[in-house]
Formats: structure tokens, sequence, C-alpha cells
């Protein structure tokens, strides 16, 4: 008879033991495939932030150009074009609408 209480129980412990490590891969895989996702995400935020960064490193070189530029007749002319300014003695045409 001991010998069958020594089956039953090293079943009952083989299967906690089954169990237990169940749980723990199943754990392991959850964790994993959140941990991938938010890798994934962060790769791609961090993607838009170096495409913002190239964004305002451009407008900054841009903005530098226009102030180290002279201020000289070619810049005053530059400047009134693209504020629609036109010179005194212009023939402006407005179309009819």
């Amino acid at each position: 008879m001991s010998g069958r209480k020594e089956i039953k129980k090293m079943t009952t412990v083989s299967l906690s033991v089954r169990v237990f490590l169940t749980l723990i891969v199943i754990f392991a895989i959850v964790f994993f495939a959140t941990k991938l996702m938010e890798n994934n995400k962060l790769r791609k935020e961090r993607e838009a932030l170096r495409e913002q960064i190239a964004e305002a490193q451009q407008k900054v070189s841009d903005l530098q150009h226009g102030v180290d530029a002279p201020v000289d007749d070619q810049y005053v002319e530059d400047w009134a074009k693209d504020n629609d300014y036109e010179y005194p003695d212009a023939t402006v045409y407005i179309p009819n609408s």
C-alpha cells in the first residue's frame, strides 16, 4: 500500500510542477510579446522624432542663412517679393473675377 501512496504523491507533485512550469512559460511568452510591441512602438516614435529633428535642423539652417546674409538690395527685393510688395512704378494686373 505504501507504494501506491508514493505514486499518487509523485503524480500530484508532478502535476503541480507541470502546472507551475506551464504558467511560467505562458507568463514568459506574454511578457516577451508585450516587450516586443513596446519596442516597436518606441522605434516608430524614435523615427518620428528623428524626422522632426531633421526638419527643425533644416529650419534652423535656413534661419541662420537668413541671419548671415548681408542686407543688400537683393535681400530687400527678395523680402519684398515674399511679402507681396511691388515696385512703385510696377504695373499690377488684377484678373476679373
